[in-house]
């Protein structure tokens, strides 16, 4: 394979324009990571040149170069302007291989952007089109990408599948040394997450013998860290100090003085958990310096905390509150929760030691709110994960209904028998998703070109669901287990309720919301069929809970009253309701015992037949005096 100098040498004797191209790409990829400037020199001159040539596959190749510069330096949006810019120009050309090395790179700008949802979109659409044209080199690219986002998403499992997916292609293609290596050695990180660490030390121990092999030192200095760690937690504590010293060995012979920070600091953990001090104090000083030479706010802050513990166990207070109120600083400089909380601990012990409890208990206090804030901040973002899976679902279902459309457009002048059972099969799908969002006189208005206006219902009946704990569920299971459960619960109930010509609205998380009476002709007997539907699904529930992993407890709530109804939104349609029956019937749920259900006097005293409900409780509450809860099991 001819490097780069030799590559250079043959540019300046070359005359032919597209062989001159073809070298100019070729060097700007060599040149990534090695010398930016000369990636972006060549990009440029690329640009150029194919524009000159009018070869737009190779100007989409050289803006494919020009974005990972940009992207390495940190400038990730206008890295992912530069790819889709690429991206666009192969608008109807057949150049597979640029658009899948596309899509990989957009896949992985994403990533770094935290657009998780879409990167794996990209990385696997990338993957679809390496497959097809056997390109191992992106193919392997994909793979490893999209094992490190569902890595960073928490899907261990998943991450496993598509590391262990590059490792045998790896292998099979005779790939070098340093790649299989690094596979690994991801591997092995995967091993440990999922707490297995036999497995997980089988991986490190191949990586690094094959670092050996190739004698990269950094990639030796890493896998001894990685099996020191695995050893420190399997309680081998010589083990992993032997391991550490190594480890450090290596990383100071090449200066590698990220690595060096990182085995620093495990040292010093390391013989802190020992109780050499002096040992403990040494090294996690020399870790500081080099996060303090790097900037790293966080680990400057974590590290101050950690001396400044050892210091108040060594009595050495003047020091220790020193290092605290510089660690509090930093910690509220970057606004970090959770190192936040853990100095707030260490002020609290530093207080006892000093014997005044009323600043201690002070700063107790303070490290519980704070675990509390990132408590509500990890089930925000938990709830975020599942609201986005929601989303991903919902556009699916809106790109189906295009591609629908579209059909339907295609076929509207066709007159062939085939086709016209083709298009009412296409339409009747079309509808039976609207429905799922829309009341069906609603969309009849609107097929028929109606302007759809808000209604006021003088009277309709509502009922308002929610989970009992449904916050710390969420926080406790899997996301993929618990859209599972919500779907498996929810679908059932729109079954029971669409038995007794209700509607569901809408469900927001754990919520569930559904009326009847919305229509002139659904009045009479409204009250009833909510009611009946509402035992059916608590009784659904009860039966499902005696032999599920996952037992749900539920509260509801019904009242009959007046509410408002229309359509929201002008692109992405929604019909809601909205009024005094939905707040009215929001509100008693949450008085009511889970497993029970609540009604108002309102909607009690239509139902014509009363046996089936076996109340339990009457009363009025503050916040609506003239308001009866009749609360009642079955």
């Amino acid at each position: 394979m001819e490097d780069r100098e030799e590559l250079e040498q043959k540019l300046s004797s070359i005359k032919n324009p597209r062989e001159k191209l073809d070298l100019l790409i070729k060097l700007a990829n060599k040149y990534f990571q090695y010398d930016n400037a000369k990636t972006l020199k060549y990009a440029q001159e690329a640009i150029e040149l194919a524009d000159k040539l009018n070869n737009i596959p190779q100007m989409a190749s050289a803006y494919g170069a020009l974005g990972m510069v940009k992207a390495y330096q940190g400038e990730l949006k206008q890295s992912l302007e530069i790819f889709y810019k690429a991206l666009k120009l192969l608008d109807g050309i057949d150049d597979k291989y640029t658009k899948s090395d596309l899509f990989n790179k957009i896949g992985l700008n994403l990533f770094y952007l935290r657009d998780f949802k879409s990167s794996i979109d990209y990385l696997k659409k990338s993957k679809k089109i390496a497959t097809e044209i056997q390109n191992i080199g992106i193919l392997t690219n994909a793979l490893s990408n999209l094992g490190l986002v569902y890595q960073e998403i928490g899907q261990y499992q998943d991450s496993l599948k598509y590391n262990i997916e590059t490792l045998k292609l790896e292998r099979k293609n005779n790939f070098n040394y340093n790649r299989i290596a690094s596979s690994l050695g991801n591997i092995g990180t995967l091993y440990s997450m999922l707490k297995n660490p036999d497995k997980a030390l089988d991986y490190y121990r191949e990586s690094l013998k094959m670092y050996v092999a190739i004698k990269f030192t950094k990639g030796i200095a890493g896998q001894l860290s990685n099996i020191a760690d695995i050893y420190e937690n399997i309680g081998e504590d010589h083990k992993a100090l032997n391991c550490y010293i190594f480890a450090l060995k290596y990383a100071e012979k090449i200066g590698y003085q990220e690595y060096i920070g990182i085995i620093n600091n495990n040292l010093g953990i390391y013989y802190k958990k020992q109780n050499q001090i002096n040992k403990a104090l040494f090294h996690l000083h020399k870790s500081l310096k080099i996060n303090e030479s790097m900037s790293d706010l966080y680990s400057i802050g974590n590290k101050l905390n950690i001396i400044a513990d050892i210091e108040i166990c060594q009595l050495n207070f003047k020091k220790a509150k020193k290092l605290l109120d510089k660690a509090w600083k930093i910690a509220n400089e970057i606004e970090h929760l959770k190192l936040k909380s853990e100095i707030a601990q260490t002020y609290s012990t530093y207080y006892q030691h000093k014997q005044n409890y009323k600043k201690a208990i002070e700063y107790e206090k303070i490290a519980d709110q704070i675990s509390d804030d990132l408590f509500n901040v990890n089930v925000s973002e938990k709830i975020t994960e599942l609201q986005t899976r929601y989303e991903v679902e919902q556009k699916q279902r809106e790109s189906e209904l295009l591609k629908m459309e579209a059909e339907i457009h295609k076929l509207r002048n066709i007159e062939l028998t085939e086709a016209k059972k083709t298009l009412e099969e296409e339409k009747e799908k079309s509808e039976k998703l609207l429905l799922n969002i829309i009341p069906a006189k609603v969309l009849a208005n609107l097929k028929a070109g109606e302007e759809v206006k808000p209604m006021m219902f003088p009277k309709i009946t509502v009922y308002v669901s929610d989970i009992v704990g449904f916050t710390k569920i969420a926080f406790d299971i899997e996301p993929e287990l618990l859209i599972q459960e919500l779907n498996v619960i929810f679908t059932e109930f729109d079954n029971i309720f669409q038995n007794y010509g209700c509607e569901r609205i809408m469900t927001i998380g754990d919520a569930y919301l559904a009326v009847a009476g919305l229509f002139e002709d659904e009045i009479e007997d409204q009250a009833e069929r909510i009611c009946q539907g509402a035992m059916n699904c608590l009784d659904f529930l009860n039966t499902r809970n005696k032999s599920s992993k996952y037992p749900w407890l539920m509260r509801t709530g019904i009242h009959t009253g007046w509410a408002y109804g229309g359509i929201i939104g002008q692109h992405k349609y929604l019909y809601d309701v909205f009024g005094e029956a939905v707040d009215i019937a929001q509100y008693i749920q949450t008085r009511i015992k889970p497993m029970h259900f609540g009604l108002s006097s309102q909607t009690y005293n239509l139902l014509s037949s009363k046996s089936s409900l076996k109340i339990i409780d009457k009363h009025h509450t503050e916040h609506y005096p003239q308001l009866e809860i009749i609360e009642a099991e079955m």
